[in-house]
């Protein structure tokens, strides 16, 4: 895609809004890419009066670009290196912008590459991942004896077993079963 069909693409994008009127993060990279915002080579951020400094949002560099319906929109700098990089592919279904050497703070456009949930997760060295996934399941272990806690607690207090399990989005004997696997008595 050409750059005047990038210009005339994020246009035609930005009068087609998104939820409640407001533009998504697609929208919002097109434009700043029509507005002349990019990544040099080297990793610096430059929009159409200069060197910019990025911000950070949730652990990655951001920048806002004013719209044209006069509201700012936050932009990751990574999306846009991929965009420059692989162009409409980085929007396909599945795909995720990756960074090769998993530091999140490094946007150059050597270090930037899109593939798949898996690729991504992928990326993350082994211990970092493993370390993670015991997060995941203490933290999913807490949930679920807070769910039994209080499930026990509505019982006790003369709540029926379907509308304990309507309570927490299970099927019949959902949670009668959840208590069994516990040895707890339903």
């Amino acid at each position: 895609m050409s750059e005047a069909q990038r210009k005339t693409h994020a246009m035609g994008l930005l009068a087609s809004r998104a939820v409640n009127g407001l533009p998504n993060f697609r929208i919002a990279l097109l434009y700043a890419v029509e507005r002349g915002y990019h990544v040099t080579d080297d990793g610096q951020l430059y929009g159409p009066h200069g060197l910019i400094h990025p911000l950070m949002c949730k652990g990655y560099p951001a920048f806002t670009a004013n719209m044209p319906d006069k509201f700012r929109r936050r932009v990751m700098v990574h999306r846009l290196t991929a965009y420059q990089k692989y162009g409409e592919k980085m929007f396909e279904p599945g795909m995720e912008v990756r960074h090769r050497d998993g530091n999140k703070l490094n946007f150059r456009p050597d270090n930037i590459l899109i593939g798949t949930r898996r690729d991504n997760v992928g990326d993350i060295p082994p211990d970092a991942r493993k370390l993670m996934a015991r997060k995941a399941v203490a933290s999913r272990g807490r949930v679920i004896a807070e769910r039994v806690r209080l499930a026990v607690e509505l019982r006790n207090a003369g709540a029926t077993w379907t509308q304990i399990n309507r309570t927490f989005g299970l099927g019949p004997q959902g949670m009668q079963k959840a208590l069994k696997r516990r040895g707890i008595a339903a």
